[in-house]
């Protein structure tokens, strides 16, 4: 997508809606990935593929903003339908905002005993982990804080794999486990903490002697300690695991 294409006003314009929709793919990681495609924004649910959000590059046009077709799956919560529109930045945002929480809204309706347990102590992992900080949507943890919990996921991931178990659900976890370990500096505090809470409800459902292995009172507290501690509380802690 070359800039000369358009004027300045709409360049600037598309520029904006490329940086908003970033910091959204940032923000709802835990929900929804950014496809690399030829379409100017291209979200689809994680677990749904099916599920999309997308944006087309704009047409050069005469006016002043430039409009943006765009489409949407699904529409809203009555009806499962693709839809498809044109309109401005500000309005594709509002239809995006619409779309997200339709599929957070979606995410919590569990047929399953299973997945209503995970879902349960994931809730519980999470409020306990929770950070409260004005910035934890947006920035990523602290140097010290990354390679802590580096460290911290990478013994999770050896006691894992200590387990020699070919079973499916496990060698899920182990990578999702290393999936986040090696991206946590690309991750923002929020999205670390959920996808931290999901792994640690997965281990649970596994096994609960597993997750009291793993997870024990002690770890809690480290943890805690590097969550939100300073550096002088940390600096001791890196090589803890």
């Amino acid at each position: 997508m070359d800039k000369r294409n358009y004027p300045l006003n709409q360049a600037k314009e598309i520029q904006l809606m490329l940086k908003e929709f970033r910091m959204l793919a940032s923000l709802f990681s835990y929900r929804i990935k950014l496809i690399e495609s030829e379409n100017l924004v291209y979200l689809v649910d994680i677990e749904y593929d099916g599920f999309f959000f997308r944006v087309f590059k704009p047409n050069l046009n005469s006016n002043d903003v430039p409009f943006f077709h765009f489409e949407s799956m699904p529409q809203n919560s009555v009806n499962f339908d693709k839809q498809i529109l044109n309109s401005t930045s500000e309005i594709v945002l509002q239809h995006f905002d619409n779309w997200i929480n339709i599929l957070n809204e979606y995410h919590e309706v569990n047929f399953l005993a299973e997945d209503y347990f995970t879902k349960k102590y994931e809730d519980e992992f999470y409020a306990e982990f929770e950070i409260m900080d004005d910035d934890s949507s947006i920035n990523p943890f602290e140097n010290n804080q990354q390679i802590y919990l580096y460290n911290f996921l990478e013994y999770v991931s050896k006691e894992l794999r200590n387990l020699n178990s070919d079973d499916q659900i496990l060698l899920e976890i182990i990578s999702d486990t290393d999936e986040l370990k090696d991206n946590i500096q690309n991750l923002t505090k929020m999205n670390v903490i959920r996808k931290m809470s999901l792994i640690f409800a997965r281990i649970k459902k596994f096994s609960l002697k597993l997750s009291m292995d793993i997870f024990d009172v002690a770890k809690k507290e480290i943890i805690k300690k590097c969550l939100y501690g300073g550096f002088d509380e940390l600096h001791h802690l890196i090589d803890k695991f």
